[in-house]
């Protein structure tokens, strides 16, 4: 990577979100708009995402089905393949759309957890984990390589 020091913001629905959405509003429509950037593809473009969750409830923030997984003895899981994502805009709002793309696949897929206004909110940091650890990497590198 020959660029770095970058923002990655966005926050995760699995449809559009309601007009009046938590997380998708700002002061001054007509000058700001939300800012998404999809961690798998920053420059954009439609890409696969890999989620770790946890396996266990932890309070609001519980795992993507903990009901289902008394049985795992882990404490995190991952869907490799499941899910792809990209940042769509309307007007000031925008959002990264996460769909899982595998049909008839048995495993739990992550659902709205707080209500219509939040989407999956408690799953943005997790649903393309392995994403934002890679970009991080790659921008910790490239850091290094500037400054030595």
């Amino acid at each position: 990577m020959k660029q770095h020091g970058c923002v990655v913001a966005f926050s995760a629905w699995d449809k559009a979100p309601p007009a009046n959405a938590s997380l998708e509003h700002v002061d001054d429509p007509s000058r700001q708009r939300v800012l998404c950037v999809n961690p798998a593809a920053p420059g954009g473009g439609r890409a696969p995402v890999t989620p770790l969750f946890l396996t266990t409830s932890f309070g609001e923030m519980g795992g993507v089905t903990p009901a289902l997984m008394t049985a795992v003895d882990t404490d995190w899981v991952s869907y490799p393949g499941q899910y792809q994502a990209r940042c769509v805009r309307r007007g000031s709002m925008a959002w990264l759309e996460v769909k899982a793309v595998t049909r008839g696949d048995a495993r739990p897929v992550a659902k709205p957890q707080r209500g219509p206004t939040w989407g999956l909110h408690n799953h943005d940091v997790n649903i393309a984990l392995f994403e934002l650890v890679a970009l991080v990497a790659g921008q910790a590198t490239a850091y290094n390589a500037a400054h030595r």
